[in-house]
């Protein structure tokens, strides 16, 4: 039976929730309270106190410049999650116009001024049911502790130090004055009638409130972070192999049960979204495990899911007839890539097209190569298999020492599932091997993993592929794939390309240091696939493209950075004879 209810079944429907103007506008009410804090912290304006708009519910005045600065920034932060309708920052600026009601008046201020503040918490008490946006519980938790504590130690700090220095602070001559003046400070970041009378003792008043503000914004990026997905539920897992069977039609839906996947079962329509959380991220590898109708209304109900929990949805590796669905659901996408297939009932080595394939695999029987297929637990397999981990472990040695992780399923002797594993083997050693996995829905199979010795001899990978799919071909599958050629760059762009896809085409071209994008094309290009299909990154909008890049770079690439930027290209190895053409670029 298809399950019809999310993992979080206590809540309702996401596409349920209200979304009205009231949340923009109390955001909109806080921004103008933080560019007023802003304002006033540049130099040479507002000198006197009596020139601050002293209508505005939410401002610091007479105070630091640097205090009434980080003042405002603090209340974009807050907000931006009140626009993105987050039930943690809707609980913060209650708390902070109910203190604003009750400090202005000690402020000097005019009545007006607390019943505005004290009008807010009206507001906002009675549009509680606009924010709805989780925050992660354990985070939030921590955050809330990390103010309760900082404002703890800054009192104690500030009160202390007004004790220890009261001689150099006017109208403080005991503790009572250091404790009262503690807390005009902290509240108002303003010294009031306890003002120092040197630089030594204003010194002390600002660290006293930068202690305070460092501790508030750390509890606040804790409170607003995003939803943090920790369950992993293995009843879940039981329910989508069979969806995954009937549905699976992307090259990458194999995936779905691999890793540290999570699983969304929409109401809408019966089927799964398997997904991988990183960095406030929601990544959908390929298309959802459902009827290809139901895809635009699947997607559209996730996306609903993600910003209850504040997350990014992004759908990787989606093909264009899916692609245009979801764009007009109101989804934008962007071209990462051109994606290889063999048509294989008609393949063969005959053909100009072929020809590059053809030398390798003559050049490969010469140097005595044999290429079988090596099925894991089979009686006899077990030597094979040890020389088979072995040469991935020098591999991995020599490529960073991790595995990729995402979309990349490793050797997996252990439960291997429906992969199949070709060998090449010379002289009585194993010096390449491939694994491919299904493609359920459309009887092909896709290319997973690639590894060859450093002294294979050259034709290794061509003898291996071609004899790989010649065996995929007689079990009757219908197409085979080379896997994704990140970047490829297809059509010429047309000059009113996005802006994104423009960077993309340049990362192509001039970014081959880093990972090889036009030596991976060349390479698949030179094999003779029968056609190539465009993968896009399907996303909210623009916005979103900084946080799903991150999200997917830490999900592809376990190494830094600098240890990619350092390490010797494969386009000089290649020049300089070092490796064959068919070395994995992974």
């Amino acid at each position: 039976m298809i399950p019809t209810d999310t993992p979080d079944s206590g809540s309702p429907t996401p596409v349920s929730r209200p979304r009205t103007v009231l949340a923009p506008a109390l955001a909109g009410v806080t921004v103008i309270s933080a560019l007023a804090n802003l304002f006033t912290s540049l130099p040479h304006v507002f000198r006197r106190g009596g020139e601050v708009p002293g209508w505005l519910p939410l401002e610091i005045t007479h105070g630091s410049r640097i205090l009434s600065a980080a003042a405002g920034i603090f209340l974009l932060v807050l907000a931006r999650a009140l626009a993105r309708r987050k039930h943690a920052a809707w609980q913060l600026a209650i708390v902070m116009f109910a203190i604003s009601t009750l400090v202005h008046p000690f402020k000097g201020k005019m009545e007006y001024v607390a019943l505005l503040s004290g009008s807010m918490v009206f507001v906002l008490m009675a549009a509680r049911r606009e924010f709805w946006v989780k925050s992660d519980p354990v985070t939030q938790a921590g955050g809330f502790a990390v103010m309760a504590v900082s404002l703890l130690l800054a009192y104690a700090y500030t009160a202390a130090g007004y004790f220890l220095l009261r001689k150099h602070f006017a109208q403080v001559t005991d503790g009572a004055d250091a404790m009262l003046a503690a807390l005009g400070l902290l509240t108002s970041f303003q010294t009031g009638a306890a003002f120092p009378l040197n630089r030594e003792a204003s010194a002390f008043a600002v660290s006293a409130c930068l202690l305070e503000a460092i501790g508030l914004f750390t509890g606040l990026f804790l409170i607003l972070a995003p939803f943090i997905e920790r369950r992993i539920l293995a009843p879940e897992r039981d329910l989508v192999d069979p969806l995954l069977h009937r549905f699976g039609r992307s090259s990458v839906s194999y995936f779905a049960l691999e890793g540290d996947n999570r699983f969304y079962f929409p109401r809408s329509v019966p089927g799964v979204i398997p997904y991988t959380y990183r960095s406030g991220v929601a990544l959908v590898a390929g298309e959802p495990l459902c009827d290809e109708s139901d895809l635009a209304a699947a997607c559209v109900e996730f996306a609903a899911f993600c910003e209850e929990h504040d997350w990014q949805p992004a759908f990787y590796q989606w093909e264009p007839g899916p692609r245009d669905r979801l764009e007009a659901a109101g989804f934008s996408s962007l071209k990462i890539g051109e994606e290889c297939w063999y048509d294989l009932p008609l393949y063969s080595l005959k053909g100009a097209l072929r020809a590059r394939l053809r030398h390798g695999v003559r050049r490969a029987e010469r140097e005595g190569i044999t290429v079988a297929e090596h099925r894991p637990g089979a009686p006899g397999s077990q030597a094979r298999q040890e020389k088979m981990e072995a040469l991935s472990a020098e591999w991995l040695h020599a490529h960073g020492g991790r595995e990729m992780g995402y979309l990349l399923g490793g050797l997996s002797f252990r439960q291997p599932r429906d992969r199949r594993y070709f060998v090449a083997e010379c002289a009585g050693e194993v010096v390449g091997l491939v694994t491919f996995v299904p493609v359920y829905a459309r009887r092909g199979m896709v290319l997973d993993m690639m590894r060859r010795a450093g002294g294979a001899p050259p034709g290794t990978m061509e003898a291996l592929l071609h004899h790989s799919l010649v065996t995929l071909q007689s079990s009757g599958y219908e197409r085979a794939s080379l896997s994704l050629a990140p970047l490829a760059p297809g059509p010429a762009l047309p000059p009113d390309a996005p802006a994104a896809q423009r960077i993309l085409a340049a990362a192509f071209e001039r970014l081959n240091r880093l990972y090889n994008f036009k030596t991976l094309y060349t390479f698949k290009h030179r094999l003779g696939p029968d056609f190539w299909e465009a993968r896009y990154l399907v996303h909210r909008g623009t916005p979103a493209l900084p946080a799903v890049a991150f999200a997917l770079l830490r999900v592809h690439e376990p190494r830094s950075f600098l240890a990619r930027l350092f390490r010797p290209s494969l386009s000089r190895k290649l020049e300089a004879g070092e490796v064959s053409p068919g070395e994995d670029f992974a």
